[in-house]
């Protein structure tokens, strides 16, 4: 028998630390409910303290979530735990994830605590968390860069105070894969009661070994994981979960451990992530990339044609490629399409929300002979910002470009249900619809992304644009789709100028 290896899912919150990944309540809730169809052992929601939003999204996803445990993360203080403990109440099986840092040069430069405090205030964070919960993890921050005899002296206290779980992060991604072995290794040697508990790692991907350090943790005893969607995270990012999961299947003779993973829906949560936070996925990534499973040499094609295994140590079909499903199209009813919106776990709102998602369903259809699911999650995304938050609104549009002249837009906004019409050139269709945008919103925002991504294959795909804006040192994404790319690229570049209107923000407290 193998031990279960736990799969703790930080996409909704490590992962939202990446710069303009920050989601609204309903895409959290999307992402959640596919991380429980996709059977993660634990989902950590949110910083409850951070801001009342990420309270409320917590919580809806403690609600609606009911077989993977739903977990908020905590500094060890009083009030972000008695804040996490409120909103995790909901849930099934709720967790309260407290932190402290235990480096040095964390402790001495940031906290400005002694030792002695420092475990002291661990101590009683655990303490205040199991007035909520028994299902309490313990993080030692920077981990990766703390002194052993340190370690071991607060594992221990933490441990007798009622931790469950203690994780030992690689903050800063500093670890080699050797190092991080050794010390996972020597500390469920040397803490006295090691064996209450379950020993976890999180891992950074600075210098690219995040899934390297957590794969030697695991074989040198940790028992779970902490991971995101593609990697997504702070900085270069974390641990990929469909690398560890895939990984730890694949070579079940060198890892002594299983997860309960349904494989199948690792590539739709992949699409799913990429979308909602605008990160696209690089083409030659590890499992969920376009090229992971395709041949261009002569000599593997053959291969392959005459065996698979020659070159494939997978099945594309094990990890969800090939499933995205036809499920609608230009002559589905009403009911079909609210069928499949809930199936996917999309939140329809009343029935004027349904009634304006349905019209622009079937504006779809008209363009396109064939709806994806990818297809009804970027529409879907697109009808995140509610009237009362509209502040931009595009009624149309022409754009001209032709050889040897300057690229022209004409667009009408509605602005506060004002409509104003524009126009602007520029070096090309897209800079000019920005242009003409700016001329009279004049938002002073400035640009830092632009990407554009093609959501299923063919001729008559969407392209999915993201945009990403950035004003007063706030960011944030917006995400436009449409079969004509300019049309989305203006949507995409709207979406985000009524997001920065919002005025919500996002705090970061592990930056």
């Amino acid at each position: 028998m193998k031990d279960p290896l736990i799969i703790f899912d930080t996409t909704l919150r490590d992962g939202e630390q990446s710069p303009g990944a920050s989601m609204t309540r309903e895409e959290k809730l999307r992402i959640a409910r596919q991380l429980e169809r996709m059977r993660v052992d634990v989902i950590e929601a949110g910083f409850a303290a951070a801001s009342n939003g990420d309270f409320e999204a917590v919580r809806a996803i403690a609600e609606a979530v009911r077989e993977s445990t739903v977990c908020s993360l905590a500094r060890a203080n009083e009030n972000d735990i008695r804040r996490s403990g409120e909103a995790i109440r909901p849930a099934a099986r709720g967790r309260i994830h407290t932190f402290i840092a235990t480096s040095p040069i964390h402790m001495e430069k940031k906290l400005r605590m002694t030792p002695d405090q420092v475990v002291d205030q661990a101590v009683k964070a655990i303490g205040w968390a199991r007035e909520y919960t028994d299902d309490v993890e313990f993080s030692a921050e920077d981990a990766g860069r703390s002194e052993i005899d340190f370690l071991v002296r607060i594992f221990e206290a933490v441990i007798r105070a009622g931790a469950k779980t203690i994780n030992v992060p690689d903050t800063v991604g500093y670890n080699v894969p050797e190092q991080y072995a050794a010390t996972i290794r020597t500390l469920i040697e040397r803490v006295p009661n090691a064996d209450q508990v379950v020993w976890s790692v999180h891992c950074h991907n600075d210098l690219g070994l995040a899934v390297a350090n957590s794969l030697a943790a695991v074989r040198a005893g940790a028992r779970q994981v902490e991971c995101t969607i593609n990697g997504l995270g702070e900085r270069a990012g974390n641990a990929s979960l469909e690398e560890i999961v895939m990984a730890v299947r694949t070579r079940a003779d060198v890892f002594p451990v299983e997860t309960r993973i349904d494989t199948t829906q690792i590539v739709p949560a992949s699409k799913l992530v990429s979308q909602i936070t605008g990160y696209p996925v690089q083409p030659n990534k590890a499992i969920v990339g376009a090229n992971a499973f395709a041949h261009e040499s002569g000599i593997h094609q053959d291969g392959v044609l005459k065996h698979r295994e020659t070159y494939e140590i997978m099945r594309a079909e094990d990890v969800g490629w090939g499933a995205n499903k036809l499920v609608l199209g230009k002559h589905s009813g009403r009911n079909a399409f609210r069928a499949r919106l809930q199936e996917l776990g999309i939140d329809i709102g009343g029935e004027e929300h349904l009634n304006h998602a349905f019209t622009r369903f079937k504006e779809l259809a008209d363009k396109k002979l064939e709806i994806f699911d990818e297809d009804l999650h970027a529409l879907m995304s697109d009808e995140e910002v509610t009237p009362e938050t509209e502040r931009y609104r595009l009624v149309s549009s022409c754009f001209h470009s032709e050889t040897g002249e300057k690229p022209r837009a004409e667009i009408t906004l509605a602005i506060d249900g004002v409509e104003r019409r524009t126009q602007a050139e520029g070096s090309g269709p897209v800079d000019a619809a920005f242009k003409a945008i700016e001329a009279v919103a004049a938002s002073g925002s400035e640009l830092l992304l632009y990407s554009v991504n093609a959501i299923t294959t063919g001729t008559d795909a969407q392209g999915e644009v993201t945009v990403r804006l950035s004003r007063s040192g706030r960011v944030m994404d917006g995400q436009g789709a449409d079969t004509d790319i300019i049309v989305a690229s203006a949507k995409a570049y709207l979406n985000a100028l009524n997001k920065l209107q919002t005025g919500a923000e996002k705090l970061n407290p592990q930056v």
